[in-house]
């Protein structure tokens, strides 16, 4: 019998709050059937719907503390138990592959392969750019983080980004050159979330909605409240959040406003379900950090493969190279700072324009990273 690729996968914060991890994680158990997994992660929060449970028997679940509690005790336990976990694991287990995602997970690799002296094939993915300048007016540990990291970097055989921009400001603040094993793995949803049947004429009152994470202060929460509020006899606007803000929350109360929902929060494998009873979804980023201003978030792409017409700040220069010019679902830049000169019915007009959802599906783009995973595989 065969023996089987082991292979470890560390991302410090909950699964369930990363649709690319989980959806990596499904696309790797159908596929590497030669391949054991184990995953290890921070514990999920209350307010997460639905724990992530892995599709395949291949995958293994290690759950450590609790990283987004509010208790600096709780914290600092969760940083604790991650590490050691992942240290433990790495050095009895002796995987062929480590893949982690984001700086926070970098720390075990280190001591595994330059304290121990462990080979292993270190792969590595971001869900987000941190410009140096936020590393180093972070705290003492984050910049610890981030020195550490830079002496494996050199080591990696895979490093990969959600698009060009974030890679390439990347390499400028590592110092390192855009090689092959620079990539770019966007923030698709599965293939099966594709949905050919969306209703080609919108009826009013438009109904909008808003799936992810909220704020009054990073976010044009307000602004396109407003809008909402002023055009109330054609527009719906229905929000789903894991973690809102309580100002936010707050907020949106004060409004009494009975064409503004707060839905609370929904499963991810609900989602196109769920997407399917909506005409256009909204992206409310304000860009005050480079991460948000060179970002395409996984929301645009399932907004988009599930039939919604997709609006987004101007300020996300990521999210341009994915406008639509003769098409619909439309993709579009709104100006969020100035809503009240805006014509919101006239951007739903299809008048001329033809049908066309595109191939934004996780499947055509992580069969590279699978196959280093599972054959040691080094990329022309």
């Amino acid at each position: 019998m065969m023996k089987k690729r082991k292979v470890v996968v560390l991302h410090y914060s909950p699964i369930e709050l990363y649709p690319p991890l989980m959806n990596f994680l499904n696309f790797a158990g159908e596929r590497s059937p030669d391949c054991e997994y184990v995953v290890i992660s921070s514990a999920s929060s209350d307010a997460v719907a639905a724990k992530y449970v892995a599709t395949s028997g291949s995958i293994r679940l290690l759950r450590t503390g609790n990283s987004r509690s509010n208790n600096w005790w709780a914290r600092l336990y969760g940083y604790i138990s991650f590490y050691a976990t992942s240290i433990w694991l790495i050095l009895k287990w002796k995987p062929s592959v480590l893949v982690y995602y984001e700086t926070l997970s970098c720390l075990p690799a280190y001591v595994c392969k330059k304290v121990f002296g462990r080979t292993f094939l270190l792969l590595i993915h971001y869900h987000e750019y941190v410009s140096s300048g936020e590393f180093l007016s972070g705290s003492r540990f984050f910049r610890l983080l981030w020195n550490i990291e830079k002496k494996i970097i050199p080591g990696a055989s895979w490093i990969s980004h959600t698009n060009k921009q974030r890679m390439k400001m990347f390499c400028d603040d590592y110092g390192i050159s855009e090689s092959k094993v620079c990539r770019i793995l966007p923030n698709y949803p599965p293939a099966s979330w594709r949905n050919p049947g969306i209703r080609h004429e919108i009826i009013l009152p438009v109904k909008i909605v808003y799936v992810g994470s909220l704020s009054n202060e990073t976010m044009y929460l307000k602004e396109f409240a407003q809008w909402v509020m002023f055009n109330k006899a054609f527009v719906h606007w229905d929000i789903y959040s894991i973690n809102p803000d309580p100002d936010a929350l707050t907020y949106l109360d004060s409004l009494c406003a009975d064409n503004i929902s707060f839905k609370g929060s929904v499963d991810y494998n609900e989602l196109p379900r769920l997407l399917n009873k909506y005409d256009v979804g909204v992206v409310l980023y304000k860009g005050h950090i480079p991460n948000f201003v060179e970002n395409a978030p996984n929301k645009l792409f399932e907004y988009h493969v599930c039939g919604l017409d997709v609006w987004f700040p101007a300020v996300m220069k990521g999210c341009f190279p994915y406008v639509t010019v003769n098409t619909y679902p439309q993709i579009r830049s709104v100006d969020f700072e100035n809503l009240v000169k805006w014509d919101g019915k006239s951007a739903l007009n299809r008048s001329g324009l033809h049908f066309e959802i595109r191939n934004y599906s996780c499947e055509a783009v992580l069969p590279d990273f699978l196959s280093l995973v599972t054959q040691n595989k080094i990329l022309d």
